[in-house]
């Protein structure tokens, strides 16, 4: 193969990337208002859990059809035209970690695109990078599964609806109102909560940055004892 067939062959695929990166970024860009800003049009709404003398007092509330289809209870959700501030902000600011990771990630795509186009490393640019998008998904995958817990938390609590209180409602009968259970600080739901694959990727991402990092000068130091 001549050399400019195999410098057309390292060109091209970079180039793809940079448009493919600067497309994705331009269109992430664009939507990341009309994403965060999603939550305050319309109606609020959010799932959490019910606490209802519905189960187990009654056989099942399930309704299955003859071919076998069958609906269950899975909770409750709650929708309200009220303004519910804090609980829209909570939701934006879930949504704006998910734009803000796709931003970065298309931006490091091009950043890097144009180093290799100018003839130039991108070790370190890979290293920190890599690590701020890795960390930030990580975060993400934490922070924003509670904050939209809390989000329908508040917004239950301000629409009035009765709570289920642990230290009160120690025994339910079938006259038992039915109460929204806060889901927030129950250990148990807020681990089952985070996403565990997101959090490994953002660990792996951030792993990468770093191998990167240390193979590029790994290469360079060999290269210079040849």
């Amino acid at each position: 193969m001549s050399p400019t067939a195999r410098a057309a062959g390292r060109t091209i695929p970079v180039v793809l990337a940079l448009l493919l990166g600067a497309l994705l970024l331009l269109m992430s860009a664009g939507g990341a208002v009309p994403n965060v800003l999603a939550s305050f049009s319309g109606n609020f709404t959010g799932e959490t859990d019910l606490s209802t003398p519905r189960i187990p007092f009654i056989d099942s509330w399930a309704e299955i059809d003859p071919k076998g289809t069958e609906a269950a209870y899975s909770g409750v959700m709650i929708s309200s035209p009220e303004p519910l501030t804090a609980s829209r902000l909570l939701q934006s600011t879930t949504a704006g970690f998910e734009s803000l990771i796709i931003i970065v990630g298309s931006l490091l795509v091009v950043l890097m695109a144009v180093s290799l186009l100018r003839g130039r490393g991108f070790s370190r640019l890979a290293r920190f990078g890599l690590a701020a998008l890795g960390l930030l998904i990580m975060v993400s995958a934490v922070v924003s599964p509670q904050l939209d817990a809390l989000a329908v938390d508040i917004a239950a609590t301000e629409l009035g609806f009765r709570i289920f209180d642990p230290e009160v409602d120690t025994m339910m009968t079938e006259s038992s109102p039915e109460s929204v259970i806060l889901t927030l600080w129950d250990p148990i739901w807020t681990l089952a909560r985070i996403d565990f694959t997101a959090l490994l990727l953002g660990a792996v991402i951030s792993v990468l940055g770093f191998l990167v990092h240390d193979g590029v000068r790994l290469q360079r130091d060999t290269a210079g004892l040849v």
